[in-house]
């Protein structure tokens, strides 16, 4: 180690004084005269080499001093030092300080007069360690804040993240977590994650702690479980998840027992999800949350004014069943007069999907239903009238739907072949329209090949004097359920008299006032049944939005129920409305049409 003696500027100014010449900028100079006593005063330590330290760490350099009346030394922020019999002892910080310095010794005789020596020193790049002094989970109450302890070492600084709605505060040795208020407002379950920093912001670590808001949902099935559940708020719900649709799929009609389950695998109506996801929103934040718990599916609605899919999930990832969450202002009853058959109903004030019941109100046309299936599809993105224009599933004029993500996801269609024609298919693929192949010149088939396809929405006999009942596969909320086959049987009301159920020229749709309330239909179009490709209709296009409204009944028709065999044609009725015309029942549509749903009253 090569030593290092220093002059100061104020030493050699001295000297010059001394000697009588002063400090000049002058060329000409006495040769420097020391006397005894300075001469004597000399200090001996360091180098040119760096000694490195660890975190802590202490060591004791030498220094030989002569001649002082007193040593001073001096350490970089955060480093100590000391003299004593002949070295230096220095130690190293243990987290906040200078990363490298200088130590000097400095030493000053009786006279005033010092020199100094100095040596490098650094401390050593030592990883960051952080964690929390308690594991596991830490569960608060909506609005609750509770201070967590922190073990650290070589930390300089600590920074907290937080799930959304909580908040997390980092001080000394610890860390601030706040809850939310409610689960509207915050995530029901994350992490508090605290970043540990040392000297170098390369160097990190961090810690892990899950939190969990301990809110208690409101039951969306507290009424009883169906396919579909109204929302009418922003909040945090649940509902069963082990059971399909209300659980009813053994019924007795015309004198016959039937069986509905989807699969012959199936024994009942029972399920057992392993997971949840979000299939499509179409709103890109109307849901911020799914999980499942204890069997049960809860989810955070940030608002309404729109629809949501979501699916309980086997081991596998395989969809086992899916929930329609209807985000609507709470749909008001409508009670219908006795039509032609003096029979009463009483059904919502919009369409299934649709969260406005008046004409030219955005929202107001909702969603739109192959005959049998529980799923819905998205009709147009907007609710006025549209033309003839067909928009097919990939078109962007069509509705968008989003992940949990916000990122946009597509319906797709495809031909109902007899391998995938079934219910089961239909249950684990809700994002998938099956249209009908055609048979032969005369007519295409219906999505589900199966000689019982008639019993899937609870009324096999059609309104031959019964109404149906409300089964696994009823796309409506508790409480209600697919109309029965005349509803709209009522020449009075539902006629072509143009003074009674007017026609609306600018939004589409007719209406008509019973009793002060006005009763409003959109004409929202359907999606096409065939495979047919010519002039852009077929294969699940949406059409005539605006120009047609096709309702659902829950009812096959009565005359082509010819449920034979694998090749049939599968009819069921529905109202249709245009402009010219209103068919109130007696209309055959095809079952594999996207048609729109008015929901009843199940006490009816």
């Amino acid at each position: 180690m090569r030593t290092i003696r220093t002059l100061t500027g104020s030493l050699l100014c001295a000297a010059a004084v001394a000697i009588g010449n002063g400090c000049t900028e002058s060329g000409d100079h006495l040769s420097p005269q020391f006397d005894a006593e300075v001469e004597a005063l000399a200090v001996t330590f360091g180098g040119d080499e760096v000694i490195f330290f660890e975190s802590e760490e202490s060591k004791t350099l030498e220094a030989r001093v002569t001649g002082a009346a007193k040593v001073d030394v001096e350490a970089p922020e955060g480093w100590t030092a000391g003299y004593a019999d002949g070295g230096v002892t220095v130690k190293a910080p243990s987290a906040k300080g200078e990363a490298s310095g200088v130590i000097t010794v400095r030493a000053t005789n009786a006279a005033g007069a010092s020199r100094e020596a100095s040596q490098w020193v650094r401390l050593n790049a030592t990883a960051p360690e952080v964690a929390f002094v308690d594991e596991g989970t830490l569960l608060l109450a909506p609005g609750e804040t509770r201070t967590l302890a922190l073990r650290t070492a070589h930390v300089v600084r600590t920074e907290a993240e937080a799930p959304f709605g909580w908040k997390a505060s980092c001080e000394e040795g610890s860390v601030q977590v706040q809850a939310p208020a409610s689960a509207a407002e915050g995530a029901l379950r994350g992490e508090i994650v605290v970043t540990a920093y040392g000297r170098d912001d390369a160097s990190s670590a961090s810690a892990r702690l899950a939190v969990v808001l301990q809110a208690d949902p409101v039951r969306l099935d507290a009424g009883g479980t169906a396919n579909c559940y109204i929302v009418s708020e922003a909040g945090y719900y649940s509902f069963d998840a082990s059971v399909m649709g209300n659980g009813v799929y053994r019924f007795t009609a015309d004198g016959q027992q039937f069986n509905i389950l989807p699969s012959e695998e199936a024994t009942d109506a029972s399920l057992q999800p392993s997971g949840v996801k979000l299939l499509w929103q179409d709103s890109p934040d109307m849901i911020r949350e799914v999980a499942l718990v204890d069997g049960r599916i809860e989810v955070v609605v940030n608002h309404i004014r729109a629809n949501a899919l979501v699916a309980a999930l086997d081991a596998g990832g395989t969809v086992l069943w899916s929930w329609h969450l209807w985000g609507t202002p709470r749909p008001v009853e409508q009670p219908y007069p006795a039509n032609d058959f003096d029979r009463s109903y009483t059904l919502l004030d919009r369409n299934l999907g649709a969260w406005a019941s008046r004409p030219g109100e955005e929202g107001v046309c909702g969603l739109l239903y192959q005959w049998g299936r529980k799923d819905p599809f998205v009709g147009g993105a907007q609710a006025k009238q549209q033309g003839y224009e067909s928009v097919p599933f990939s078109d962007d004029r069509s509705h968008p739907v989003y992940d949990i993500e916000g990122q946009r996801v597509r319906f797709e269609s495809v031909g109902a072949l007899e391998s995938i024609g079934t219910m089961i298919y239909a249950i684990r693929n809700p994002m998938t329209y099956l249209y009908g192949p055609k048979v032969g010149d005369t007519g295409y088939l219906h999505w589900l090949w199966s000689s019982t396809a008639h019993l899937a929405w609870g009324n096999p006999t059609g309104y031959t004097g019964t109404t149906g009942i409300k089964v696994i596969y009823d796309p409506c909320p508790p409480g209600y359920r697919l109309p029965a086959a005349d509803v709209w049987y009522d020449s009075d009301t539902f006629g072509d008299d143009d003074n009674a159920f007017l026609w609306d020229e600018v939004n589409g749709g007719r209406s008509i006032n019973l009793g002060g309330m006005e009763v409003y239909y959109p004409s929202a179009g359907y999606r096409d049944y065939t495979e047919f490709r010519g002039y852009d209709y077929g294969e699940g296009r949406l059409w005539h939005v605006g120009y047609y409204g096709d309702y659902w009944s829950n009812s096959p028709s009565i005359t082509r129920n010819n449920q034979t065999g694998t090749v049939h044609y599968q009819f069921s009725y529905h109202m249709r409305i245009t402009k010219s015309y209103v068919l109130m029942m007696t209309n055959e549509g095809y079952r594999a049409s996207g048609n729109s749903v008015r929901c009843m009253k199940d006490t009816e």
